[in-house]
């Protein structure tokens, strides 16, 4: 499980990436530092991610559409005074398909009141901003892509694990009923994969 690494924040309370990949890898490497075969290591990646109502940070100012660091309200997890719960877990194909009628990912789309993905090259993640239009509270959200998810693979397989695990395959369309986006959001993601087990792409 190399996600939620949010959970417990010690440090700065503010949103960031759900699975950074420098922490990914370097948990992979204490396993087999311990002596741990990779051929009995599967790494869990997550095909969700967080939606994070940003706050006012510590002077009163309050956050803009555009804001690079959205500080989060303190939520107390197992010592730690800051933790993902602060925000509220979304699966990818919400982010994608699912809300593409709704006020979050239309204007995400057209361009209005949310930034464009951005990527954050340290957590190898992408993020963006959106103002709900209800509240005017401005929020940030952290997910994985087929990008950045092909990094974690590509990292499984160099460290030669014997495999991979996703939370969870309800996270992204599988209805027959999908429009075209969702069923490309979808086949994006699955495609992904290939890039641990190689295998050539199937095509109908």
């Amino acid at each position: 499980m190399s996600y939620d690494q949010q959970a417990q924040v010690f440090g700065r309370c503010v949103a960031a990436a759900n699975s950074p990949l420098p922490q990914v890898a370097k948990g992979v490497q204490q396993y087999l530092d311990l002596g741990i075969p990779p051929s009995k290591l599967i790494l869990g990646v997550a095909w969700y991610g967080y939606d994070y109502p940003c706050q006012p940070d510590g002077r009163g100012v309050r956050p803009t559409p555009d804001t690079d660091l959205c500080v989060l309200q303190p939520v107390e997890y197992r010592g730690a005074m800051c933790s993902d719960a602060a925000g509220v877990q979304r699966n990818f194909r919400e982010f994608m398909s699912d809300v593409a009628s709704s006020h979050q990912q239309a204007e995400l789309r057209a361009g209005r009141n949310s930034t464009a993905l951005t990527w954050d090259p340290l957590a190898a993640s992408p993020h963006f901003n959106y103002v709900d239009r209800f509240s005017g509270q401005v929020h940030q959200v952290w997910f994985e892509t087929p990008g950045s998810l092909a990094l974690r693979y590509r990292l499984a397989r160099d460290l030669g694990l014997v495999g991979i695990g996703t939370w969870n395959l309800g996270a992204v369309e599988h209805s027959g009923a999908a429009g075209p986006e969702a069923r490309a959001d979808t086949a994006a993601m699955w495609e992904a994969v290939r890039v641990f087990t190689g295998t050539a792409t199937r095509r109908s």
